[in-house]
């Protein structure tokens, strides 16, 4: 089939540029989540086990490619989707 191409978003499947770390804090993108956060707590070689922070803490598993160190894109737009970093991993008490 010539001619047919498959788009695939360039940040699908590619590594973050920082590594996923426990106790780093997330915010979601999604504009109808008002600033959902999640904490990691464990992290695999595909997953991270997350718990929300705000509002009730539920305890789940998402995929490190929806975690993004940034809320911009690429191209520059402004992300729709995922997750966006907003605190490094807190220091633990000395």
């Amino acid at each position: 089939m010539q001619g047919l191409r498959l788009l695939v978003p360039p940040e699908r499947g590619m590594p973050m540029q920082q590594p996923v770390t426990a106790g780093q804090v997330y915010e979601s993108c999604h504009p109808m989540d008002e600033g959902r956060q999640i904490r990691i707590v464990g992290v695999g070689p595909v997953h991270a086990d997350v718990e929300t922070v705000t509002g009730p803490s539920r305890p789940r598993s998402i995929l490190l490619c929806h975690l993004h160190p940034t809320a911009t894109t690429a191209a520059g737009q402004l992300r729709r989707t995922g997750y966006r970093l907003v605190q490094p991993r807190e220091e633990d008490p000395a």
